[in-house]
């Protein structure tokens, strides 16, 4: 069975979060499933992986420890697949990528290189652009920041692949009650 490993920042409660619960959910079955985020939080208490890591490390823009305990982890758990989900977490593991070969997916939930990024905005841009080349995949969860990735960043068409965000179907069961 393949490993998946996700890589988030934080724990909290969000749509990254629940991004990354709901495919934990939905592959349950088919992979060997991995989370690593910085520390307990809702994330880490509501999910389907089988194993949960933390490295506080990982709310550091630039923080050596957390990119080795990264690493370390990837290849303890012989991850085949990692998803790194937030700026932070893609930074880290999409570097992993220099030292354990594994498929990279870079999940981008809008880019806050662009809209976070102030005054260091042009470098945030570049490191995005930059690190797009560590990536197998770039997933866009919106066409918007799929537009954004091409034209601001510079990312590759061929690397991008847009998947809308929505909300997942409840059991049909569930589904039966509220229709009667």
């Amino acid at each position: 069975m393949k490993t998946i490993v996700y890589v988030i920042t934080k724990s909290i409660v969000g749509g990254s979060q629940t991004w990354v619960r709901d495919q934990t959910k939905l592959f349950r079955d088919d992979f060997r499933q991995i989370i690593i985020t910085n520390n307990e939080g809702w994330l880490s208490d509501n999910n389907c992986a089988n194993r949960v890591y933390f490295v506080n490390e990982i709310e550091s823009r630039i923080s050596i420890a957390a990119f080795f305990k990264i690493l370390k982890i990837l290849i303890k758990e012989k991850a085949d697949i990692v998803v790194s989900n937030s700026a932070n977490a893609g930074l880290y593991a999409r570097l992993c990528k220099l030292f354990y070969k594994h498929r990279s997916i870079y999940v981008s939930h809008g880019w806050s290189c662009i809209y976070n990024g102030g005054m260091f905005k042009p470098i945030f841009i570049s490191t995005e652009k930059i690190l797009s080349y560590l990536s197998d995949v770039v997933l866009c969860v919106s066409e918007k920041d799929a537009d954004n990735a091409k034209n601001i960043i510079g990312i590759s068409k061929e690397k991008i692949v847009t998947i809308r965000n929505a909300v997942y179907p409840q059991k049909e069961k569930l589904l039966k009650k509220r229709v009667r």
